[in-house]
């Protein structure tokens, strides 16, 4: 099932978020976030734009969301996509999912492009 982030969500996509910060270039930052930072960068994304989860049964498999690509008004719709799995869940297509999901919610609110860096 896919459905808006909640709240107790968060702690599990956070300690994702961190493990590709430590396993992988992915997220392009070198250090661990703390906690209240990314519930913050949450919140902040969740005022306008879409923050979905992929959850089986009772586990999370993973998270996409949409944010703000550019602040020069001419980029008002184009938006950025990311997407993280559970590092435990990657490659059964799960990504696909998400992605397609995200994209639909991308396009019912009108915007027209949608941007991601993927990195290896």
């Amino acid at each position: 099932m896919i459905r808006m982030i909640k709240d107790e969500d968060c702690f599990t996509c956070w300690w994702w978020y961190n493990w590709y910060i430590t396993h992988s270039s992915s997220t392009f930052e070198t250090e661990p976030v703390d906690q209240s930072v990314f519930m913050d960068r949450i919140h902040k994304v969740r005022e306008k734009y879409p923050w979905i989860v992929l959850q089986e049964d009772d586990r999370l498999l993973g998270y996409a969301y949409l944010s703000q690509f550019h602040e020069r008004k001419a980029y008002d719709w184009t938006c950025d996509l990311s997407i993280y799995m559970n590092p435990d869940e990657r490659g059964h297509g799960y990504g696909h999912k998400l992605m397609d999901a995200i994209i639909d919610l991308a396009r019912k609110d009108g915007y027209m492009n949608c941007v991601s860096i993927i990195t290896g």
